[in-house]
């Protein structure tokens, strides 16, 4: 990382990289004053920044004052110096000080160099034991802090609670994706619940600020699988605009979400589900039983699920006439091939 200098180059910000690199507190604090703020996260042709070079010296007073005057300390550098971050460089030279300076200014512990690695990774790597434990200390601290606002925000989708949720998420800033897609202890996420519940308001809220349709780890339940479970129509539409391919995750019971709407009679699900105008890269290619006619669907109509039922033996077996009519009069375009 030190391979290169400064000093080699001309680029705008060289006297910041140029000062902090020689720790030189005073002569920093007069280039910011004078016209170089503009320039504190200059990059060089590695990509390093100001604050890189501050990192590499222990307890520097540089760093303190890049941080302090608004540096930014998540810029990773480029490939030649291994994508790291100030922080990536403290915990590598076991600069203890300045990784709780870094720490104190919103670091992200989680970014990770050109070897896959964060900061406590190489911490552990180079046998910087107190660097570690600061580290590791900050990273439960930060997963407490979001436990705990995802429990706020879980609650607040529980009780059907729409400025709570939006307060609450307007808060986070650049963790609101990251903590709206936990799930912890295995849990379901903040956008199944609200789907779960039938919320259209939250739902579109957890949508606008990055809720993903993962699902399920165990049972395979999408936030699409469960909002045609209960019926929840609007909800449906605004999945299938987000996440279409949601229409062919099977559950562990190998039930698709068409059978959701057999299971619990949802009519109107089912009728949006079928004719739903899918984008091509959802479309699959299908033949029927005569292998005659070839068409293309999103999912597969006679699908069975892991007890052998298809949709149309569910709707007999449930007796539900107006289910049976719908599956039984819709059509698809197909093209004869033989």
């Amino acid at each position: 990382m030190l391979d290169s200098s400064p000093e080699d180059e001309d680029f705008p910000g060289r006297l910041l990289h140029q000062a902090a690199l020689w720790d030189n507190a005073e002569l920093l604090e007069d280039l910011l004053e004078g016209g170089q703020q503009a320039f504190i996260n200059s990059q060089d042709s590695w990509g390093r920044t100001p604050l890189h070079a501050a990192a590499i010296t222990d307890n520097s007073k540089c760093l303190q004052i890049l941080v302090n005057a608004g540096a930014d300390p998540n810029i990773q550098c480029g490939s030649r110096g291994g994508c790291k971050t100030p922080l990536h460089l403290s915990a590598e030279h076991g600069h203890s000080v300045n990784i709780t300076v870094l720490l104190q200014h919103n670091v992200n512990l989680l970014l990770r160099d050109v070897d896959g690695l964060t900061a406590s990774d190489l911490a552990e790597k180079c046998g910087h034991s107190k660097c570690m434990l600061i580290l590791k200390e900050a990273a439960d601290a930060k997963e407490k802090a979001r436990l705990d606002i995802h429990a706020a925000i879980r609650d607040g989708c529980t009780q059907g609670d729409v400025n709570s949720v939006q307060q609450l998420l307007q808060s986070l800033q650049k963790d609101a994706e990251l903590i709206i897609n936990m799930a912890p202890s295995g849990a379901n996420t903040l956008l199944f619940i609200a789907c779960q519940i039938g919320n259209k308001e939250i739902v579109k809220i957890l949508l606008q600020y990055g809720a993903d349709g993962r699902y399920h780890s165990v049972t395979k339940y999408s936030p699409l699988y469960i909002a045609c479970y209960h019926g929840h129509h609007n909800i449906v539409e605004l999945l299938l605009l987000k996440f279409p391919e949601l229409v062919q995750q099977h559950t562990v019971e190998r039930w698709l979400p068409i059978h959701a709407c057999c299971i619990n009679g949802h009519v109107s699900c089912l009728e949006l589900l079928f004719n739903f105008p899918y984008p091509t890269k959802v479309l699959r290619k299908y033949r029927d039983s005569t292998e005659q006619w070839e068409y293309f669907m999103p999912f597969d109509i006679n699908e069975r699920d892991a007890t052998g039922q298809n949709l149309l033996y569910v709707a007999a077996l449930l007796g539900n006439k107006k289910l049976l009519d719908v599956i039984l009069k819709f059509h698809v375009k197909a093209t004869r091939i033989m």
